[in-house]
């Protein structure tokens, strides 16, 4: 591989009577794992400049690729409270309409709802917000964890003791 490399391919196929293709793979295989990256059939060393220039444009693309994501996830909250917003108006103008609610008027009113609901949950879930929430009062668990441990103290202290 010196000889090849300083006096070339053909030269020194002509002086070992190795065929020249084959010290040419061996060349190219030698390149390709100091490293350089093949591109369109030529190999081409890449630079520490290159590779940081590289890495600095994928970060920036990143960058405003997440920042078309934010906007764009932005937006689609916005649609989703206003289609509940929009629920809410028609559930109103339903329940303050005078008289007798027919079948199908309440099937309407159960989507308009229904989307309404879905809206909502679907809005919290791209703003990151919670779509359930469970109401725990801490003293009321508190109160059950101390009186179970209780319970079960006193049922260890009745039982008697193996011997």
């Amino acid at each position: 591989m010196a000889i090849a490399a300083s006096i070339g391919a053909a030269e020194a196929a002509r002086a070992t009577s190795i065929p020249v293709g084959t010290i040419r793979c061996w060349m190219h295989r030698e390149r390709c794992s100091n490293g350089e990256a093949q591109r369109n059939g030529v190999t081409q060393r890449r630079t520490s400049k290159l590779k940081a220039l590289e890495e600095k444009v994928v970060a920036q693309a990143v960058a405003e690729a997440g920042d078309y994501v934010r906007d764009r996830l932005k937006q689609l909250v916005d649609e989703f409270y206003g289609l509940a917003e929009d629920g809410v108006k028609e559930a109103r103008a339903f329940m303050a309409k005078p008289g007798e609610k027919d079948r199908d008027s309440a099937q309407w009113l159960r989507a308009a709802v229904g989307a309404m609901h879905y809206g909502l949950q679907d809005a919290q879930l791209l703003a990151g917000g919670p779509t359930e929430r469970h109401e725990v009062n801490v003293d009321d668990a508190r109160s059950r964890l101390a009186s179970r441990i209780d319970e079960l103290a006193a049922r260890r202290a009745a039982r008697p003791a193996a011997g």
